[in-house]
This record gives structure tokens, sequence and C-alpha cells, in this order.
């Protein structure tokens, strides 16, 4: 997977690159019978969103407003990667009262792009504002790509009848090209390179695939250096006869187009149904388990051959009814892992036999946000939220064997809110966790202290 429009760190973009695999390219936290893990929490009291990395030790952490600021803002923080404390700040950023989780990526050319709201901003490794713009959609954006020629694209998010919109802008922040979209558009975006010879501005290869997932269906869009243009014979639909809800975001993985149904849960809808957005609240865990869905299908993800359409992979990681989730699935090697928040329960399966999946494991664990795999290890990390009784809840991050299913360690992460927010890796044994309200670095240690 090619990154060169990004800084050439290991994680400058949220999943760690445009596929959206959340592999690291780091070493794992290798993980001993005689190690443990250890969390170390800070409260922030707003919505952190994700981390990136810039050079090693440059750790940036985005957000947006929480739900007692009195104004919706974003605001981005270099922290220190050892206490999470911040080192600089960029002070409100304006988001067109806006209030939705924004992205944050790390520009070849040095500069931090976030988006947020209806605007995008340019800051320095200072967390200093350099230009700002707001965006020809008037609404909430959701993710942020860099294509290898340097460009950048975003895209509205809408649930309703109203459709989404992808915007291209030069590194000035200059818009260079937009396109309406057969649908609105929930989940995030991801891109491929096309690997054609044609080469862009500054001899970057400019062709790239961008999918993105509507209300019924995965779209294609070709980027040729100037414009997007829209892939007529590749738009295969998810949403199947018997019902079932909307996707959120794509991965890209093993020469297929990922994604998860059933997203658009009642507090989604809820937010999405006025303009601006409902600002955030805090609200009563059991209530946020246990509200009913609109639909009664169990969760579904569902692959699409990037080369046909018709060429699909269905798999089932519970088959309860009612099911949901806020994140898409993970893909590595063959390797599918999905889940279901809303049931509990988290499944891997073998897809190297085509058409159908082998499951190789369950785990009765209740998933919701974007997980993150370190390849050299096999070890996968995602969050088990629990309820410790009717109004005390756990979010606590577990670190599994994606071949076996097998649970390596557990630690509670001092968050209290389910969350569909990002993983980043660390330098050391170490990675770092967004929720609600909370981060936390999570490190690896020897109970032998060898």
């Amino acid at each position: 997977m090619s990154r060169s429009g990004y800084w050439p760190s290991a994680w400058p973009v949220e999943c760690g690159g445009n596929h959206r695999s959340k592999t690291a390219p780091t070493a794992g936290l290798d993980l001993a019978p005689t190690d443990r893990l250890v969390a170390t929490t800070r409260h922030t009291g707003r919505w952190p969103v994700m981390f990136v990395q810039r050079d090693p030790g440059e750790l940036y952490l985005h957000g947006t407003s929480g739900p007692h600021d009195a104004d919706v803002a974003g605001w981005v923080e270099r922290v220190d990667p050892i206490s999470l404390r911040p080192l600089a700040v960029s002070g409100p950023l304006p988001a067109g009262d806006h209030e939705w989780c924004g992205s944050m990526a790390v520009h070849r050319n040095g500069d931090l792009y976030v988006v947020n709201g209806s605007f995008l901003h340019r800051l320095g490794k200072d967390c200093s504002v350099k230009a700002e713009v707001k965006l020809p959609v008037d609404h909430a954006h959701n993710g942020l790509l860099i294509l290898d020629d340097g460009t950048i694209i975003t895209k509205d998010i809408r649930l309703g009848d109203v459709p989404s919109t992808l915007t291209v802008l030069d590194p000035e922040l200059a818009v260079v090209a937009s396109v309406e979209l057969p649908e609105a558009s929930m989940g995030r975006l991801a891109a491929a390179t096309d690997g054609r010879p044609d080469r862009g501005p500054g001899g970057a290869d400019a062709h790239c695939s961008l999918y993105v997932p509507g209300k019924t269906s995965v779209f294609r869009y070709r980027w040729d250096g100037t414009g997007l243009h829209r892939d007529d014979g590749w738009s295969p639909s998810y949403r199947q006869p018997d019902g079932g809800g909307l996707a959120w975001d794509v991965t890209v993985g093993d020469d297929r187009v990922w994604l998860m149904d059933n997203g658009n849960i009642p507090g989604i809808e809820a937010r999405f149904s006025q303009v601006p957005t409902l600002r955030s609240s805090t609200p009563t865990p059991s209530r946020t388990l246990t509200t009913p869905t609109p639909w009664t299908t169990p969760v579904r993800a569902h692959g699409f051959a990037i080369d046909d359409p018709n060429d699909v992979i269905r798999l089932t990681p519970t088959e309860h009814p009612s099911g949901w989730v806020i994140a898409p699935p993970l893909v590595h090697e063959d390797i599918v892992v999905t889940w279901d928040t809303g049931n509990t329960g988290i499944a891997a399966f073998d897809v190297s036999g085509g058409r159908g999946g082998d499951m190789l494991w369950f785990q009765p664990f209740r998933p919701s946000m974007q997980p993150l795999l370190y390849p050299d290890t096999a070890e996968l990390v995602i969050n088990d939220f629990r309820m410790l009784d009717e109004n005390e809840t756990s979010d606590d991050l577990v670190v599994l064997d994606i071949r076996t299913g097998r649970m390596k360690a557990r630690v509670p992460t001092g968050a209290s809110r389910l969350n569909g927010m990002f993983l980043c890796p660390g330098w050391d044994r170490d990675l770092y966790y967004c929720s609600s309200g909370t981060v936390a670095r999570i490190q690896a240690e020897s109970l032998t202290g060898g």
C-alpha cells in the first residue's frame, strides 16, 4: 500500500493508511505469559478522536468539543508520548457548529491537516494554524485522506435523503474538484492506488480508486489528478431484501472492499435528524445498549471483489437478530475479523476458499471501536465494553491472537463510554487509545522485572 502522500511515519493517518487496514508496520507488543498491560489514563472532558505520529516521539491528538463546552470547536494537541500531557495546543478550531468526529493526517510536507465539522485546517508541527477554509458543503465531515499526489479528499456524513459530496483540495486548501454522490454516505471512504504509469503534479502517481459506502451500495470513483470519475460498472449493493441498516467505513484488503451493515442505530439517527447536528450528551450506559433497532437482521460483513462486483462474500459473526456495529471489520491475509456490538460477540473467518468463510474462532466480547493489528506477532487489539452493573461500565482493551482467538492480555483503559474511535501504535511496546472524554497509553510490562 503506497503512502507517498504522507509524512514517513508509522501512523500518519487514521487506520494507518488509505486502505484503512488498521495494520501496524511496527513491532508488536510481543506479550509473554509473564507480561501485563498497564494503562496511563488522562480524562479530557472533551471528545478525543485519534492520535497520529509524525517524527519519532512526536504524537498528536485531535478531537472536538465535549457535552459541557459552550461552543462547538475542534482542537489539536501535541502530547508527551509517556504522560499524555499537552506540550502544544492549537486553540479552538471553527467547526461551523457541526459537532462530529473528524480526522487528522500528517502530509508529506510536514504539516497537519484537520477536518472538523465544515472546516479544514492546516497546522504546523507546533499546532499553530497556517490556513483555514470553510468547505463548500455546510455539514459535518468525517474522514480525510491524502492521495499519492498530495491532494486531500474529504466527505460530508449523511444518513437521510440528501446526497453526500466528495471534495478534493490541494495542500494550499484550494478546492480543485468535487462530485455529488448518488446517495447519502454515512461511513468513511478508502482509497487504493491503481498503479497506472501516468504521472500527476510533481511526478507522483495521480491515479487511484476511491471506495465510498452509500445508503444501499458501495461506489467507486477514479481520481486522475484533475477530476473524479464514477465507475458505473462497479456499484454493488450491500443492503439485502430482508432489510438491515447502513454501513460505516469501508476497508480494502485481499483484493476486496469490505464493510459491515447495521450502523445507523437510533442515537446516530437522532444526532443527524437536525442541522447542525445534535450536540453530544452523556447517555445512560444500559440505555445505549438496549435501545431497539429499526431492523431485526443480524450484523453481516460484506466483501466485494475489486475486479468483479458480483463476486461477494458475506459473513455473520452471530446469528442474533437486531445486531449493530459502529466500526468496520479488520482484514488481513484471508482472515476477516467481524463482530456484533449490540448482541456481544467477535469472530474471525478464513475466507481463502472464496465465496464462503470458515469461522476460526469466537469470543464473547463486546467490541465497538476501530481495532489494531500487529502482523509480526499476530496480536489483535480491540476493546471489550463491559457492564459492571446497571450504571457502571468499563471499556477494556484485550489483546487476542488473530489466528486462534486466544486472549493474551486485558487491561481497563479508565474509560467508561462506548466508543467507535481509533487506536494508534506507539514506539516501545505501547499503543494509544481514544474514547469520549478519555485517552490512554497502554504499555506492555514484564511481571518479572526482566
